[in-house]
């Protein structure tokens, strides 16, 4: 399996203990990098560990109140993406 760098790791990690999307997280990335994180930079972190099979993608449905997943190959028609890592997924 291909090796994470310290950002997609700390994308990954993040993602661990609830649904995560770029706009939640970004700041917070921000912050512990010291550096300018954009949204874009996290949702292309998450689109990678998605078709990894390190986390899944989800759509959130309002009217429902609860999230749906999305298949990866779906993700980039989805506006506004959340994810959750994999609990079992391998890390390297």
């Amino acid at each position: 399996m291909e090796s994470l760098n310290k950002f997609d790791q700390l994308v990954l990690d993040a993602a661990y203990n609830d649904y995560e999307a770029p706009h939640t997280i970004a700041a917070d990335l921000s912050r512990i990098l010291g550096r300018a994180v954009e949204e874009q930079e996290v949702h292309s972190a998450f689109s990678k560990l998605t078709h990894l099979g390190l986390v899944q993608a989800f759509e959130f449905d309002p009217t429902a109140q609860q999230y749906r997943l999305v298949q990866a190959a779906m993700l980039s028609g989805i506006s506004q993406p959340w994810f959750l890592a994999v609990r079992s997924a391998p890390i390297s």
